[in-house]
C-alpha cells in the first residue's frame, strides 16, 4: 500500500500485517506527498495488527497510529527520517518485540523504549543522535541490539584507554580490528580515525602493554592504514613508527613481530614520506633478521612484505636493504621448503629490490635467484607462484644484458613459452609474456 491518505475498511478486521510504501510521484508532479494518515485505521483493524512495515516512508511525521495497536509486536520504520517522537510506543510496551529504526532522524528521547519490557531486537544503525548512555540502558532488555557506529566507537575508545585493565584493552583492540577487517570500507576507516582511535592504539604499542594488547593494537593500525593515505600520515604523526620498529626486536613474541611488520608494510605502501620515516627509525636492520630460519613462517612473510614496500620506487631503501643482507635470505625463501605464500612474498620483494636498480639486479643474480625462480615456473606449482616468479625474472632482465643471458642459460625461455601455450591463468600468461 502506498503512503498518502490511507483509510482501512472495517472489512479488513483480523488483519495481522500491514506494509505501507511511499508512492512514486508521477512525471511532472511536484506536489509533496501527504503525511501518512494511518490513524484512519478503524479500531477493529488496529486491534489485530501484529506487524507494521513503513520502511522508507520519509513523509511520515508521527507514529501515533500505534496507540490503537494493542497487539503490535514488530514495527519496521528504517528511513522514516521525519519521526522524532517515540512516545506512542508506550501504548504497546507489553507486546512490542522488534523495532527497526536504522537511519532515522533526531529522536527526542529513547526513554519510551525502556517501558517496552518484551523488546528484544532493536536496530539503531546510522541513528547518530543516539548517545552511548541511552544504548547501554537498553542493553539490559534487548538481546539483539545494533547500535550506531558512533556509539560502538565510543565504547571501544573508552576500553582502549591506558587506565583500563589489560584484558579489556586487548579485547577492545581485538574487536576493533575485527570490525575494521569485516567492513573493508574507506569511509569506515575515516570514521574510526575521526573518532580518535589512532592515539590510544599507538599508546598501546608501548612496553607497559601485554603482548596480546600490543599485537591487537598493531593489527588495528595496519588495517586503519591499508589503502588510506590520510590515516597512514596520521598514524605516523602519532608516533607509531618508532614503537612498531621496537616491537620487531627479539624480546617480542612472534605474533607481535608479525603484527608490527605488517603494520609497517601497510604504512609504507605507496607513501614516500613513511618509507623515509620507517627507514630512518631503523626498521631495515630490524626486519632483515626476521627473514631467517629462527623466525616463524608468518614472521618471515610479514618481514618480506614490509621490505618490499620499503623498497618500492625508493633507490636509497633498495640499497640499504641490500646492504643489510636481505637478498640471500630472500633467495633462500624461494626454495622448495617454503610455502607457496612464502615463495610469492620473497619473489615480490625481489621484484621491488631489482626494479630500476642495476646493482641490485646483479646482486640478486649473484645470490642464485635466477635458478630458484626458474624452478618456480614449473607446471606443478600454483598460478600465483608462477606469476610472481615470472614477474621477478622480468625485473631482473629489464635493461640488464648479463641477466638476460643468465636467465636464458638457466632454461627460463622454454618454461615461459610453456606457460604461454598452456591453459594457465591469464595473469600468469601476461607475466610470462
Amino acid at each position: 500500500m502506498a503512503s498518502g491518505a490511507v483509510a482501512l475498511s472495517p472489512k479488513l478486521a483480523g488483519l495481522r500485517s500491514l506494509t505501507v510504501r511511499q508512492a512514486p510521484r508521477a512525471a511532472g508532479d511536484v506536489a509533496a506527498l501527504k503525511p501518512l494518515a494511518v490513524p484512519a485505521f478503524s479500531s477493529c483493524v488496529a486491534a489485530t495488527l501484529r506487524a507494521i512495515d513503513i520502511s522508507g516512508c520519509d513523509d511520515v511525521r508521527s507514529i501515533d497510529f500505534v496507540r490503537s495497536c494493542a497487539q503490535l509486536r514488530c514495527l519496521w520504520m528504517p528511513g522514516c527520517v521525519g519521526v522524532s517522537d517515540l512516545s506512542p510506543l508506550e501504548a504497546c510496551s507489553e507486546t512490542l518485540e522488534e523495532l527497526w529504526l536504522a537511519g532515522n532522524g533526531q529522536f527526542r528521547s529513547l526513554v519510551p523504549l525502556k517501558a517496552c519490557s518484551r523488546l528484544r531486537k532493536l536496530d539503531l544503525r546510522r541513528c547518530q543522535s543516539v548517545l552511548a548512555g541511552q544504548v547501554e540502558d537498553l542493553r539490559l532488555t534487548c538481546t539483539e541490539l545494533t547500535a550506531p557506529l558512533s556509539v560502538k566507537l565510543q565504547g571501544l575508545m573508552h576500553d582502549l584507554q591506558p587506565s583500563i585493565p589489560p584484558d579489556m584493552q586487548a579485547h577492545a583492540a581485538h574487536d576493533l580490528w575485527h570490525w575494521i577487517f569485516d567492513a573493508r570500507d574507506l569511509d569506515f576507516l575515516t570514521a574510526v580515525a575521526a573518532a580518535g582511535a589512532i592515539p590510544p592504539l599507538v599508546l598501546l604499542l608501548g612496553p607497559e602493554s601485554s603482548a596480546d594488547v600490543q599485537a591487537g593494537a598493531a593489527v588495528a593500525l595496519w588495517l586503519l592504514a591499508e589503502g588510506h593515505a590520510r590515516n597512514q600520515a596520521a598514524i605516523a604523526a602519532a608516533g607509531a613508527i618508532p614503537a612498531l620498529v621496537r616491537l620487531l626486536g627479539p624480546e617480542s613474541t612472534a605474533d607481535v613481530q608479525m603484527a608490527a611488520a605488517t603494520a609497517l608494510h601497510s604504512l609504507a605502501k605507496h607513501h614516500a614520506q613513511n618509507q623515509n620515516a620507517i627507514a630512518a627509525a631503523g626498521a631495515i636492520p630490524a626486519l632483515v633478521p626476521l627473514l631467517g630460519p629462527e623466525s616463524s613462517a608468518d614472521v618471515q612473510e610479514a618481514a618480506a612484505d614490509a621490505l618490499r614496500n620499503l623498497a618500492e620506487g625508493h633507490a636509497q631503501n633498495q640499497a640499504a636493504i641490500t646492504a643489510a643482507g636481505a637478498i640471500p635470505a630472500l633467495v633462500l625463501l624461494l626454495g622448495r621448503g617454503s610455502s607457496a605464500r612464502m615463495q610469492m612474498a620473497a619473489a615480490r620483494a625481489l621484484c621491488d629490490l631489482a626494479g630500476g636498480h642495476a646493482q641490485n639486479q646483479a646482486a640478486i643474480t649473484a645470490a642464485g635467484a635466477i635458478a630458484a625462480l626458474v624452478l618456480l615456473l614449473g607446471p606443478q606449482l600454483l598460478a600465483g607462484v608462477q606469476m610472481t616468479a615470472a614477474g621477478a625474472l622480468g625485473f631482473l632482465a629489464a635493461g640488464h644484458a648479463q641477466n638476460q643471458a643468465a636467465i636464458t642459460a638457466a632454461g627460463a625461455i622454454p618454461a615461459l613459452v610453456l606457460l604461454l601455450e598452456s591453459d594457465s591463468d591469464v595473469g600468469v600468461q601476461k607475466a610470462a609474456a
